[in-house]
Formats: C-alpha cells, structure tokens, sequence
C-alpha cells in the first residue's frame, strides 16, 4: 500500500475508534455518573469532581452526546455524589431558582455551584473547620479523661487494676504508670527502674510475687477486673511479670520432671490443652489413614521406605524435603497460596514430578501427580496404627499392616484419588474403627490406641487438615483474563523471533541427495568462521584406528553401523 493512502487510512481507523463523539460522551458520562461518592469535608475530592465535570461542560459544545447531562435524572446521580451538607444547599437553591428566576437547573448551573463549594471549601483562613472544632475538644478535655491506649506506654502491674476509694490516696505513695516509674522507685526494690523491669521480683517464686501485689492492693479480684493486662509473652490475661514460662513449676521455678515439646508447625494442627496432666501420663490418640509404603523416581532403582498420609481433606499432595534429598531429585522452586483453617498464607516451596509409589510389596507403581514440598507434614508418629492395637479388635484379624521404623514424609491428597479408593471396606462393630483396603493397603479409622505423654499440660494433637494450594502464577495468569477478557480467546502459542529465524533457515538450505537430507547448522550470524580443526580430527581418526584393529567385534559392529 501506498505510503500516503496507509497513512490516511490509519488516521481514518484512529478517528473511529479514539474519536468517535459518541464513544467520547459514553466515556465522559459514565465517569461522570460513576465517580466514588465524596466524605464531608474533604475539599480536595471535591475539587476534583468540580475540575472533571467543567472539563465535561466546556466539552458539551462540540460533543452532541453529552447534552444528556442537562437531564434530571443524571442530575440527580450527580448531586448523589455530594456530601449531605451540599445535597441540601443544592436542594435549597434549586427551590430559589424556580421561585425567581421561573426555570430549572441546569448542569452548568451544578457545576457553578460545585465550583464554589470547592473553593470555599478550600479556603487557606477559613476552610478547615473541621480540624479546628477536633482540636479544640482535645483541648477542652481534662487531663484525668485522657484514654488508656497502647500508645500511651507499657504499664506496671498497678495500672491494670481498680482501684478501691480508700486505696485512691495511696497512688502518690507508690505510682502506677511506668513513665513515672523512672522518676518514681520501683516497688518491691525501691531502685530507680520501672517495676515491671525488677530483676529481683522477676527471680522470686509465683506464690512470693502475687502475695507481694494482694499486699500492695487488697481487695482487688481478677475476674471483676476492668483492666486487665495481656502477658506479651503468652497474649494470655495476666500481666508479663506474672508468666511461668514452660519447663517450670507453678512457682515459676524449673522442674527436671517436666519435658516440653515443640509446638506443631503446621497450622492445620490444633492443640487442645489439658490442664490435668503431669509428668509421664497416658493418653488415647486417635490414628490416621497412614500406609506403610515405597517410594521412587520414575526410571530409577532407588527405593525409600516411609509413611504414607492418605489426605481427603487436601486437594493436593506433599513431600517432605527430607523424602527429597534422599530420593537425590531436584524440583522447580514456586510459590503457592496455602490454605489451612481459614488462614491463606504465602509459602515457599518446590515442584517434584515423576515419583511413583507401592505397596510394601513393590509389585505395582503407581505414578503420583505434581507434587509440593514442605519441611514438615502436619502429622506425627503417635497417628500411626499399631499391629497390637488392631488386634484388639476381632473382626479385624486379617488386617495386616507392615510395621516400619520411619517418619511420614508422603501425603497424598484427592488429586490422586485413585489410591484411595476402597477395594474392601471392614464395618465397624460396636463403635469400633472400620478399616478399608486401598491400592496401597490397609487403612484404618477410628482407631484409639493409647500414647505416652511427658509433660505438664500435655498438648494432644487434633488434625483438622483442609488443605488448599493455588499456585501464584496460576492466579496471576487467571487476573489477567478477568481484567482483559478480549485478549483470552486470542491467545494462543506462537514461534519466537528466533524460532522463526531458525525455520527460514531450514526451509531455504535443505537438500535432499541420495536418500538423505542435509541442513545446515543453525547459527545466528550468516559469516561465521569455523576454527581449524585438522590436527583435532586426525588425532581422533588415527584413536579410532588403533581401537578397531585390537577390537574385532566392535569393528564390524562399526561398520556395520
């Protein structure tokens, strides 16, 4: 095409599609119609609305379309966009209007009346009323009404209580808030140190500390206690100087007999504390759907004996890193949205493919999909079913389980739920755990079995997995689509610049001889200077040689090739 005709050509398609009037007037409209309702008082939103709606005004000269404005009913949706201060002026001056002047309102007539809204409203002496009528109530209100915040500064144990009236003449005496404390002694030591900071008090006993406060303000009770403070080390509701950390006695004091154990990392697991153990006790653990298994990589012998969890609850499936690394794989690092118990969170993880997983007896592999990797399973040993728990229950004899020394490290969700379909489902009897027969084999639920705890307020572990993990990259390709769904149905694969180049060079240089075709090699550039080889090649030629002459076999496999 001529150069000149295609240039008129694309000024003619510019001017229909960016200038045409009446997609213009839509445009001007809708954000006239549309635009987000302005707050009391907020003058600088207000001119902006004045300034977009005089730019729609001075532009109803040349565009037909944006007369409708001067309609009531935009009008109206206009005037809705105001704060209810200037709905009810407008209101007012519109009646004046039609009582005076004996015509209505007009849009230029609203946005003269906007204009000067704005500009009073943003007057520099007197436009910000709203700030001075704020100060001058904090100015009005006494001192002994200001409120307590977090902001106003930690506190010692004595601001957290109410006092009684006849205690109220004592507060000069001793002080209660710990931005005082400095100036005032402390009170149990009497140094210059803030209570809640007393190393002295800190080291007593728990009965000794509470005995020291009931002294200091007899008559106080925790429960009809108004202020009362969070400890900042539990977020329970007793002051910090009062917490017992774990691993001591009631007194605060370390007790060799009771042994902490770490918190699950997972958030699917919930603890349920249980105030009445102490020391080693006993306790009824309610076990999983967790298989004895073989796991590994697709074209590999390596083999890894573990646990396996079958998950309903997760739409996806897991391995720990550990299974990882002794499978010696590497996967593609990600980002994925895990959800667990109404918490989403951003987690790091990697994408494992090709493994495949057994039975014990490694007759059958089955292919595992996508898996994610994650440092730990929400899942421990104690939910593992025991051959002598099973057992105990008759009808359940030929339930066998394969019995192995190692952690859970595969947890399998409904994207493969073709392991956990049931071959053979046990009923339960008598309120008893029913057991079901998956490719990977015996399952059983509902089992109790009995647990050894050693700690003081033993935590028993309740898993509550609801798993659910987007990709990042997914959701983000998926926001895409809904903010430009024209481009979706466009979409679709094509050959990169260089992919083309490699083409056209196939294509143009190819030779069919004798049977056989030829290309070239693909380089980049068309000039490119081999290097001299020679002595590379006869080296090698006279290698070769030597090799089919000791080796007569590997000669005529050679030349028969």
């Amino acid at each position: 095409m001529d150069p000149s005709v295609a240039y008129k050509e694309a000024k003619k398609q510019l001017e229909y599609n960016f200038g045409n009037s009446y997609k213009v007037a839509s445009a001007y409209m809708n954000k006239a119609l549309n635009w987000p309702t302005i707050k009391p008082e907020d003058g600088n939103g207000l001119r902006s609305y004045d300034l977009f709606l005089q730019s729609c005004y001075h532009t109803m000269h040349d565009v037909d379309g944006l007369k409708e404005l001067d309609s009531s009913t935009n009008l109206r949706i206009i005037v809705s966009k105001l704060p209810f201060r200037l709905r009810d002026r407008w209101r007012a001056n519109v009646c004046r209007m039609q009582d005076h002047n004996q015509h209505k309102a007009t849009f230029k007539n609203l946005v003269d009346f906007i204009e000067g809204q704005s500009r009073a409203m943003l007057d520099p002496i007197f436009g910000d009323i709203h700030n001075s009528t704020e100060s001058s109530k904090v100015a009005a209100r006494p001192k002994s009404q200001k409120p307590f915040t977090k902001s106003s500064g930690r506190t010692s144990f004595a601001t957290t209580v109410d006092q009684p009236p006849e205690m109220k003449k004592n507060e000069s005496q001793y002080g209660h808030k710990l931005n005082t404390a400095v100036e005032k002694p402390c009170l149990f030591c009497e140094r210059n140190h803030a209570f809640e900071e007393c190393e002295k008090f800190k080291s007593k006993p728990n009965s000794e500390k509470i005995e020291f406060l009931k002294s200091k303000w007899n008559g106080h009770v925790s429960k009809t206690c108004r202020n009362r403070m969070k400890c900042e080390t539990c977020l329970l509701s007793h002051p910090t100087i009062l917490h017992i950390h774990p691993g001591k006695g009631k007194d605060g004091i370390k007790d060799d007999r009771v042994i902490t154990r770490n918190k699950p990392l997972s958030s699917a697991m919930v603890s349920v504390k249980d105030d009445d153990l102490m020391g080693v006790s006993q306790s009824r653990q309610c076990t999983l759907a967790i298989v004895p298994v073989k796991v590994k990589v697709s074209n590999s012998d390596k083999v890894i004996n573990t646990h396996a969890f079958l998950d309903p609850g997760s739409s996806a499936t897991f391995c720990t890193d550990s299974l990882k690394r002794k499978l010696n794989i590497s996967g593609k690092n990600t980002t994925i949205l895990l959800c667990t118990m109404g918490q989403e969170k951003n987690v790091h993880s990697s994408i494992v493919s090709g493994l495949e997983v057994s039975n014990m007896e490694g007759l059958l592999y089955h292919k595992l999909p996508e898996t994610y990797t994650q440092t730990k399973l929400p899942v421990s040993k104690q939910h593992i079913p025991t051959q002598e728990s099973i057992n105990k229950w008759k009808y359940l004899r030929e339930v066998k389980i394969p019995q192995l020394d190692a952690d859970i490290e595969l947890l399998i969700g409904t994207n493969a739920a073709n392991l956990m379909e049931p071959w053979k489902v046990i009923n339960s009897r008598g309120n008893g755990p029913y057991a079901v027969r998956t490719p990977l084999g015996w399952v059983i639920n509902g089992l109790m079995q009995e647990t050894t705890c050693q700690m003081q307020g033993s935590h028993s572990c309740t898993v509550v997995n609801r798993i659910s993990v987007a990709n990042l990259n997914d959701l983000l390709i998926k926001q895409y689509h809904q903010d430009f769904p024209e481009l979706a149905a466009e979409e679709k694969s094509e050959m990169s610049v260089e992919d083309k180049q490699f083409m056209s060079m196939m294509e143009s240089s190819k030779e069919h001889r004798n049977g056989h075709y030829y290309l070239p090699l693909p380089f980049k550039e068309d000039d490119v200077m081999m290097p001299n080889n020679y002595q590379q090649a006869q080296q090698r030629i006279t290698s070769l040689k030597r090799k089919l002459e000791k080796n007569e076999q590997y000669r005529v496999e050679y030349t028969a090739f």
